[in-house]
């Protein structure tokens, strides 16, 4: 992959940056209302009998909601919605993860100013540093991204 800057126009990264901001933002307070989510279902609506400590990381508190909506029939008039959150909380975290952890390695204004996030790690046997493309995006698709944080945290 080669290396692009991406240009040093003020304007341009100033949006750029608070697009990744609001998507920051939003998916912290996506999080914060999931875990009020997952404390009501062990402590109050039975979830200590579906696992024995209440989940905190992301992936295990989306599993443990899909399987307590699968047991536990007070939370079947909310199901549509747990199931929805689980599935766009899978989905913009996975997004979300790539542009935090990734860094703009190209970048092209004609094609949509299209993003290329990519990221380095190192291999610790081998000594190599593998580097990969993490996502393709365009500027119109994170805004688009930012908009969808923003409801499943408000929905959340």
């Amino acid at each position: 992959m080669k290396l692009k800057a991406i240009p040093k126009d003020k304007e341009f990264t100033d949006n750029l940056a608070l697009l990744l901001g609001y998507l920051v933002m939003w998916f912290g307070l996506f999080e914060f209302a999931l875990t009020g989510i997952v404390a009501v279902i062990y402590h109050d609506l039975g979830g200590k009998k579906i696992e024995p400590e209440m989940p905190v990381s992301l992936s295990r508190s989306l599993a443990f909601i899909r399987k307590s909506v699968r047991k536990l029939p007070q939370l079947q008039r909310h199901r549509l919605e747990l199931v929805w959150i689980c599935k766009e909380a899978k989905r913009l975290g996975d997004i979300r993860n790539d542009l935090v952890h990734g860094y703009i390695a190209e970048y092209d204004k004609d094609r949509d100013h299209l993003l290329i996030f990519a990221k380095a790690t190192p291999e610790r046997k081998t000594k190599a540093v593998h580097v990969a493309t993490l996502r393709r995006l365009t500027a119109s698709e994170l805004a688009r991204i930012v908009d969808e944080a923003n409801e499943v945290s408000g929905r959340t």
